[in-house]
C-alpha cells in the first residue's frame, strides 16, 4: 500500500531546496569578496612595508655619516673641566 503525499507537502520541499540554495549562494559570494579584500589588504601592506624599509634605509645611512669621529678625541672640542680640590682637614 503506497501512502501518496499531499500536493502542499510536496510544494514546502520544493521551497526549501531552492532556499538552502540562495543562501548557499549569498555565502559562496560573501567568502569569494572576502578572499579578494584580503588579497588588496596583503597587497597594499607590501607596499607600505616596501615604502618604510626605504625610509628606514635612507634614515639609517644618513645617520651613520654623522658619526665619523675618533674614538680618542672629544667631539666637541671643549676642555674637561678638572674636579674641584677637596678641602683638606
Amino acid at each position: 500500500m503506497k501512502v501518496l503525499m499531499p500536493i502542499a507537502a510536496r510544494r514546502n520541499h520544493g521551497s526549501a531546496v531552492v532556499v538552502m540554495i540562495v543562501l548557499l549562494g549569498l555565502m559562496l559570494i560573501f567568502v569569494f569578496a572576502n578572499v579578494k579584500t584580503l588579497h588588496f589588504m596583503n597587497r597594499e601592506l607590501k607596499l607600505i612595508e616596501k615604502r618604510q624599509l626605504q625610509r628606514l634605509s635612507a634614515t639609517v645611512s644618513a645617520t651613520n655619516h654623522i658619526a665619523q669621529t675618533r674614538t680618542n678625541e672629544n667631539p666637541a672640542k671643549e676642555p674637561v673641566p678638572e674636579p674641584a680640590p677637596t678641602p683638606e682637614r
